[in-house]
């Protein structure tokens, strides 16, 4: 059974009653419960002030050597003082595993509940709170699908994910095992992944939706299992070279990196510095491409 431990974040701790009665606070670092139902809770760190773009952390499989590391947020270090506006939440799912912690379930909720609608209501309460007019989400493997996910559903919004997990059909067969027995009770696994690919696939989401956000998708050719079945697939998908590139339009960059450290998920802290500045560089620059187009 997962332990929740709150304090190590040494954050204000804010319990929110419900959905309607959400109050962010600004000014203050704070570790938020928004209790959704009696069974169901969706924990998520902020730090809100002015700021013209609000950052939004999702994170990726935890590892399981430490029980208790629930609630878990990344990148508060390396986002919150980037911007006057951060977001980090902890996947829901995980409270939703019974005696056994599910350590990786890309923010995908279980059979009857997906929390995706209830992150973004947080999110538009928190652009609101700080006054932001744009949002990035941020994440890596696991987290990246659900930052890719996220963006999909906010026009104008920006993906910056590192080594993205893009879909589930292609994801270690014993991690999504343990997902689809312990959040689909009575489900067969591959019916579902038939049945909702736009749900389990960031491939096939983009390109049936084709949504008004913009990518910035960097995959460490140190890690050959997201490089040939995530990364490679995801840029066959919009037309851009398996090695890397540019969409028509610019909506999507997609880049491949020789690591400091090789292995799945070890962007070191100046890499991911480099790629953050160069994600929000080309981003401005395709927002602007896209309103020269609207003021035409």
């Amino acid at each position: 059974m997962i332990n929740i431990d709150y304090e190590r974040y040494r954050a204000s701790r804010i319990v929110h009653k419900s959905l309607s009665r959400l109050r962010l606070r600004d000014g203050v670092s704070a570790v938020n419960t928004l209790q959704i139902s009696s069974t169901k809770q969706l924990d998520f760190y902020s730090y809100l002030n002015a700021a013209d773009t609000l950052i939004v952390s999702f994170h990726g499989a935890y590892n399981g050597k430490n029980p208790g590391s629930y609630p878990m947020f990344w990148r508060i270090s390396s986002l919150s003082h980037k911007t006057g506006a951060f977001l980090a939440f902890t996947d829901p799912t995980r409270l939703q595993g019974g005696e056994n912690d599910i350590l990786v379930s890309w923010f995908l909720g279980k059979e009857g509940w997906d929390p995706q609608s209830v992150i973004l209501n947080v999110v538009e309460s928190a652009m609101k709170v700080c006054g932001a007019k744009r949002v990035m989400f941020v994440g890596g493997s696991g987290g990246g699908f659900a930052a890719l996910r996220a963006s999909a559903a906010v026009s104008g919004s920006c993906a910056f994910v590192q080594d993205a997990t893009v879909g589930l059909e292609k994801h270690n067969p014993k991690i999504v095992e343990t997902y689809f027995r312990k959040a689909w009770p009575g489900w067969n696994q591959e019916k579902l992944l038939n049945a909702f690919p736009e749900l389990f696939s960031m491939t096939l989401h983009y390109r049936r939706r084709v949504p008004e956000n913009f990518v910035y998708m960097i995959q460490s050719l140190k890690d050959k299992g997201h490089l040939d079945d995530h990364f490679e697939r995801f840029a066959r998908a919009h037309g851009i070279p398996t090695e890397g590139g540019v969409s028509r339009g610019k909506g999507r960059v997609l880049k491949t990196y020789t690591p400091c450290v090789p292995g799945h998920g070890k962007i070191t802290a100046a890499e991911f510095d480099y790629y953050y500045k160069e994600c929000m560089s080309d981003w401005k620059n395709w927002e602007y491409s896209k309103s020269k187009l609207t003021a035409r």
